[in-house]
């Protein structure tokens, strides 16, 4: 162990390393043998913190001890943002962020913790659905579920649709997981693959903006509830604004190079009709000269006879 130890991490008395007594002779970690045992045992077996360990240690504990810590890292950090989440939630029950100088659990997060109001949110929305999702919370608690497609699910499931949505989440990938959310209504089960679906289908939109670029955003969905004489949604304000820009100003490519070409044509119409009435005296200057062909130099010595003679 002497010769190992500048390389381990200082720990107590609980944190021992089963190992055989010649280190040298295997890699770092091979003696504790995690080919000849089952991945249940490897916590049993590793004692040691393995967040300590770099990734040249790593690689010598072998490909199913490397495999099962990063699941077991997955399935952690799933666990340990629910329950930041569900803190969160605490907090805002409780009235606890008080006691920190913060208004609320998001302002809380994001002055103490250090986390973006996004990701705050984003915590606190994920423990808030699973208090109805009792599968799903389980599945999430025990780390079985990666936090990407957790967060996407709990948008749609439901109590009588979870079971599938944990089938799906551990048979699909997160790419199909979110393809499948978006196609599906709330409390409802994906659609069908012949296009009939249970319900419309939507997609969210979420932009960051600036108090100044609130305001603008909220004084011109003013504007468009007063124009139209009902009082609209950011949806149907942005889909309003959006149908007016192209109906006045088409996207066609077509159309475009028609126009260009029309453009052009016209510019070459009128430069030809301002050279016809103020004509060119000097013959560098006008464009009709220059495509000319030159004459051969036997024209030019008949010329210069001609002149001799005269």
């Amino acid at each position: 162990m002497s010769e190992i130890a500048p390389i381990l991490p200082r720990a107590g008395k609980n944190h021992r390393l089963r190992c055989q007594k010649n280190p040298v002779t295997k890699p770092f970690f091979a003696r504790a043998n995690f080919d000849s045992q089952p991945p249940n045992s490897y916590p049993k077996t590793m004692n040691i913190d393995p967040t300590h360990l770099n990734a040249q240690q790593l690689g010598e504990l072998g490909a199913e001890a490397v495999d099962h810590l990063a699941r077991r890292a997955c399935g952690t950090l799933t666990s340990y943002r629910l329950l930041l989440g569900r803190c969160l939630l605490a907090m805002d029950r409780h009235r606890y962020h008080f006691d920190h100088g913060c208004c609320s659990s998001i302002h809380y997060a994001c002055v103490v913790l250090g986390l973006k109001v996004k990701q705050a949110r984003q915590f606190r929305h994920v423990a808030t659905r699973l208090e109805e999702l009792l599968a799903l919370s389980d599945q999430a608690v025990r780390g079985l579920i990666a936090w990407c497609k957790l967060r996407e699910v709990v948008r749609v499931a439901s109590p009588e649709t979870e079971e599938f949505w944990i089938h799906l989440c551990h048979h699909k990938t997160y790419e199909q997981i979110e393809r499948l959310v978006a196609l599906t209504a709330p409390g409802q089960l994906p659609a069908l693959p012949e296009g009939r679906l249970t319900g419309p289908v939507h997609t969210e939109l979420r932009i960051q903006l600036s108090p100044r670029a609130m305001a603008v955003v909220d004084r011109g969905l003013q504007a468009l509830s007063q124009q139209v004489g009902r009082v609209l949604n950011r949806a149907e304000a942005v889909e309003m604004v959006f149908a007016q820009l192209l109906a006045g100003h088409p996207l066609d490519e077509d159309l475009q190079h028609e126009q260009r070409e029309r453009a052009l044509a016209k510019a070459r119409l009128e430069a030809r009709k301002y050279l016809e009435e103020c004509p060119v005296r000097d013959a560098r200057f006008d464009p009709e000269a220059r495509h000319t062909p030159p004459r051969h130099r036997g024209d030019s010595r008949v010329a210069a006879s001609r002149w001799i003679s005269l």
